[in-house]
């Protein structure tokens, strides 16, 4: 499934999250991973790099302290 929208891409972020975080990583390990696989799928982002990138930095890292 493509990734068109600011709002899919932030809900893509927080399942993401959820399902890493199950699967037993900290938070430190979060955007890291995110970045492993932004790099094997960027054929289904369909925005910026940019703001792919910002908006997996403020959900996966600012909003970690919060979320949890």
């Amino acid at each position: 499934m493509e990734i068109k929208t600011v709002e899919h891409l932030r809900t893509h972020l927080k399942v993401l999250k959820m399902r890493l975080m199950k699967e037993g990583c900290s938070e430190l390990q979060l955007y890291p991973m995110f970045v492993v696989h932004y790099e094997k799928n960027k054929e289904r982002y369909q925005l910026s790099k940019e703001i792919v990138f910002d908006s997996a930095c403020e959900i996966l890292i600012e909003n970690s302290n919060s979320d949890t």
